[in-house]
């Protein structure tokens, strides 16, 4: 036998397509469509890209302590990391972005990109003699400015498309 159904809100809506899985499941176990497919493989993706960005962190971390040689001097490297990314969090949540299947897809981008401006500063700092901060900050903070304003604008101007998934993926990197 086939049975048709069809919902009632827009099945796009992870929350609602959640729901109407679920809904479908307790029914029937077997039940099959196109919302149980895309739900199975979005948390397919989102599973994948957390391993994916734990294993990013993992090997950074690593790639900063070779470099640095110092604890202190990895971590002091990942501070803007970690600064950036409770930014970003904190403005996704004042504009109502959730991680979903699509712009979690950007967080190992994210550490490869964001933790470059944190290690090109150390690395200005090592090499000053006297008033290392200042020199440090001074000769690399217009370039690391510019850097970053382009690369935001780049990734933001992908948060004004019209298909939703790709524009969040787009608005979560320029955050």
């Amino acid at each position: 036998f086939l049975i048709y159904v069809y919902p009632s809100q827009y099945i796009w809506e992870e929350r609602f397509m959640k729901r109407w899985v679920a809904d479908l499941k307790s029914v029937d176990e077997d039940a099959m469509g196109v919302a149980v497919l895309f739900l199975k493989i979005m948390q397919d993706i989102i599973h994948d890209f957390k391993w994916a960005t734990a294993l990013a962190f993992a090997v950074i971390v690593v790639l900063l302590l070779l470099d640095f040689r110092k604890p202190l001097m990895a971590f002091l490297a990942l501070l803007p990391l970690g600064f950036g990314s409770l930014w970003m969090l904190g403005v996704m949540r004042l504009f109502g972005i959730d991680l979903n299947y699509m712009n979690i897809a950007c967080v190992p981008l994210i550490l490869g990109i964001g933790v470059d401006y944190g290690v090109h500063v150390l690395h200005r700092y090592r090499m000053e003699t006297e008033d290392r901060i200042r020199n440090a900050v001074e000769h690399t903070g217009r370039a690391i400015f510019l850097s970053s304003a382009t690369t935001m604008t780049g990734f933001g101007a992908i948060g004004l498309v019209s298909f939703v998934g790709l524009a969040s993926l787009g608005q979560v990197l320029f955050f």
